[in-house]
Order: C-alpha cells, then structure tokens, then sequence
C-alpha cells in the first residue's frame, strides 16, 4: 500500500510572504508590541513558534513543554487549526505599562474570526501548493451574527459584512438599496460603538487586494 505523502510544516521559511501580509493586517489594525504565531504540527510532532517584534522576525523556535503564562491584560489570543495536521495560536502581546483596552478587545474579537480564516488558508497555501501565494481577495463566513452580538443594529452588520466583501460605499448602498449617505451614517455609529477612528485602519487593510493577492 502507498504511504500518503505528509505535507511540509507551514510558516517555518525564512521569507514567509503569506504569514507576513497576515502580521502586518493585525499590527496595522491594533498595534501590539509584539505578534506570536505557535504552530504544533501533528505529523512530525513538531512544535514552534514565529515571533513579530520591532521589524524583526525570529526563525521558527521549538517549543518545548506548555506556553509560559502571561498577563491576561497583555495578551489576545486566537486559536486556529487544519484539522489532523496542525493547531495554532495567534497571540498579541503588549507590555505592562500598555495593557489592552476595552475597544481593542472589541475590534479582536471582531475580527478575529477573519483572521483565523486568513491564517488556515495560509497554512494550507504552504502544505498543499510547497509555498504558493494566496490569490485574489479572500471573503469571510457570514459574521453578521457575531456583529450583532457585538452590539451592532443588524443594518450595521450588513454594511460591516459587505466592507469586509470588499465593496466600496456606492456598492453597499446599491446592494443594500440605500443611499451613500445612510451608508456614511451607519459606518460612522459603527466606528463610535466599537471604537475605531476610520474604515482604513480597521477595514481596509484587510481587504485590499495588495495585501491578499
């Protein structure tokens, strides 16, 4: 009987191009001092960790025994995995005198569901294509039900959903048969109820195609 081929471990290269358009998303959005991602990858029992701090990136570490315990008030985390191949963690650290905010754990847990997407297709762009570059924007699930729990009208969710679609104003408004203007106001509430100052800084640079294509 042929053996199944194992895929190679994702995001251990030393140039990661997918990893790293990732990374840059999160420290554009919310700014942390630093950006960890941990792999465990099941097939060759291999457990590391990539670090994001000041411009410089470490090569993969190898982890050994349970992660140290950090401040909950310095630290946000979201879990990923390719089921049977790898678990990860995404974790953004900030220092003490810097703690998280209540509007910046919002905005994390509002997009963190986005980012896990990113960062599963990312790992599977490494495993199945040996380093292919992930092609053309790539849209989330339907988030409206963790927008409105978020505190969002469920006109608000709408709009939200179709900016991380990619669609600029006049689009949403067509779309959502408003107008341009109603669009502007309910992104302005928006940006008030969860803290965020413009669309470019949470949204867009999530979405451009420059980051994902």
């Amino acid at each position: 009987m042929a053996r199944r081929s194992v895929p190679p471990p994702p995001f251990r290269r030393p140039h990661d191009g997918n990893l790293t358009r990732v990374v840059d998303a999160v420290r554009s959005v919310l700014d942390p001092d630093a950006v960890e991602v941990e792999i465990a990858f099941h097939p060759h029992e291999l457990r590391y960790r990539r670090r994001f701090f000041r411009g410089r990136v470490s090569g993969p570490r190898a982890v050994r025994g349970p992660s140290r315990p950090s401040d909950p008030a310095r630290r946000l985390e979201a879990t990923f995995s390719c089921p049977t191949v790898l678990d990860g963690k995404l974790v953004l650290l900030r220092r003490a005198m810097r703690p998280w905010t209540g509007p910046e754990r919002l905005r994390f847990d509002l997009l963190s569901p986005f980012l896990v997407q990113l960062l599963e297709l990312s790992a599977r762009c490494e495993m199945d294509g040996h380093g292919a570059r992930l092609e053309g924007p790539v849209c989330p699930g339907d988030l409206r039900p963790h927008l409105t729990a978020l505190g969002l009208s469920a006109r608000e969710a709408e709009v939200v959903s179709a900016l991380l679609r990619g669609l600029r104003n006049a689009e949403i408004a067509r779309e959502l048969f408003i107008t341009e203007w109603t669009v502007k106001d309910h992104l302005k509430h928006v940006f008030a109820k969860l803290g965020v100052r413009s669309r470019g800084g949470l949204l867009k640079t999530l979405l451009d195609e420059t980051l994902l294509s």
